[in-house]
């Protein structure tokens, strides 16, 4: 008969502590250690339990987007400083900015890219205005090499249209030129550490003979870009400067120093 009431007692115990109703006599610290045991599991049982699927969706759908990558955001800025340099340059004559145009960027680069092997200045005749620009160190940022160009306005003489003997000003008459409308650069590295070549094109192109770069001359409207096309072959359009084949066209030497900017 003890041994039954024994037994007995044990089961009176052990199911008034998971009732959570303490037997007679039951000591205060173990009905407080029983309780803390409990909570703890469900603690745990429930962090690891999947959230409601609306709670899910909400997460999905409150994501934010990805930044830009640093080459889309370091290529835009590039793009902005080229664009930059050129508009405070016409900004000094009160001629309209230029927009920047994707499809010349690409013309640009797409020539660039050809030219990484030797890095001659040699123009892309795509038809379109051109800037060109070489140097075997990069502290030629976008903004220092469209500054070089528009400093060559000190060799322009405005009064008979023309560069001062033995100079260079076709860089800056095309930056200025009062109607062209849009911009597209390219700037890459040379191979065998060759140095860095800059091209710089212009719609509508530049630098036509007997032609003033601010006169102000009505046309219509220019037609979205379509693919290159050479100049207009009439006799009184003809391009101020002759095409580059890597020969100075004034000194009739080459013109690739390794120390000094060069452009074309």
């Amino acid at each position: 008969m003890r041994q039954d009431k024994t037994v007995a007692s044990s089961s009176t115990t052990l199911r008034s502590i998971i009732m959570g109703t303490p037997s007679p006599g039951m000591d205060l610290q173990r009905i407080a250690t029983s309780v803390l045991i409990s909570v703890l599991l469900f603690a745990t049982v429930s962090a690891f339990q999947p959230p409601h699927p609306k709670e899910r969706r909400t997460l999905l759908s409150t994501a934010t987007k990805p930044n830009p990558t640093p080459a889309k955001k370091n290529k835009a800025l590039i793009a902005h400083e080229f664009l930059a340099a050129h508009n405070i340059e016409r900004r000094t004559h009160g001629l309209n900015p230029l927009k920047w145009n994707n499809t010349l960027a690409r013309h640009a680069l797409r020539w660039a890219n050809k030219r990484r092997r030797d890095c001659e200045l040699i123009h892309s005749k795509t038809g379109f205005g051109e800037n060109l620009f070489w140097n075997l160190r990069d502290k030629w940022t976008p903004r220092l090499v469209v500054k070089s160009w528009a400093d060559e306005k000190q060799y322009y003489n405005p009064r008979t249209n023309k560069c001062d003997q033995g100079q260079t000003c076709g860089h800056y008459t095309q930056i200025v030129w009062s109607r062209t409308t849009q911009v597209g650069c390219a700037k890459v590295k040379c191979l065998n550490d060759g140095g860095f070549f800059v091209i710089c094109n212009y719609d509508p192109p530049g630098n036509w003979l007997n032609i003033s770069p601010f006169e102000d001359v009505k046309t219509t409207p220019t037609a979205p870009l379509q693919p290159p096309v050479p100049p207009p072959s009439h006799p009184l359009f003809k391009p101020t400067l002759p095409p580059y084949n890597g020969v100075h066209p004034i000194f009739s030497k080459r013109f690739k120093v390794l120390h000094l900017p060069l452009f074309h």
